[in-house]
């Protein structure tokens, strides 16, 4: 077993990069670091996770000028956490940025042939 601090570990320098290539503030909060993963399973985390925080980053949190016009603090809270529910083992990605824009992403989804235009009305 593992703790999965060995790969939580990655993101510190991935969002402090991605914050400076967006030019976004972004705080990364990380929790439940001790929670212990077969080796296995910690190594095939690293991508999937790696995606969704920057996935976050790019798409969720907002830059300093937009967040502060929305009431916002300037900087972004980005939330890795791990724990057990039972005998599963949780992990979570929380940011408090802006969530999802429906209407762009079905309009994408219509553009790439995902979803038939008549459909999706």
């Amino acid at each position: 077993m593992v703790q999965i601090s060995t790969v939580f570990r990655r993101f510190s320098r991935l969002v402090r990069d991605l914050s400076l290539e967006t030019g976004k503030k972004v705080n990364l909060v990380l929790s439940g670091e001790s929670t212990e993963l077969d080796k296995k399973v910690i190594d095939a985390l690293g991508e999937p996770l790696l995606h969704l925080i920057r996935n976050s980053v790019d798409h969720g949190i907002e830059t300093p000028a937009e967040r502060l016009s929305a009431g916002k603090s300037e900087t972004g809270t980005l939330e890795l956490n791990s724990y057990q529910g039972g005998s599963n083992i949780m992990v979570e990605i929380r940011d408090d940025g802006r969530g999802l824009d429906s209407e762009k992403i079905l309009s994408k989804a219509i553009e790439k042939g995902l979803v038939n235009p008549t459909e999706a009305s």
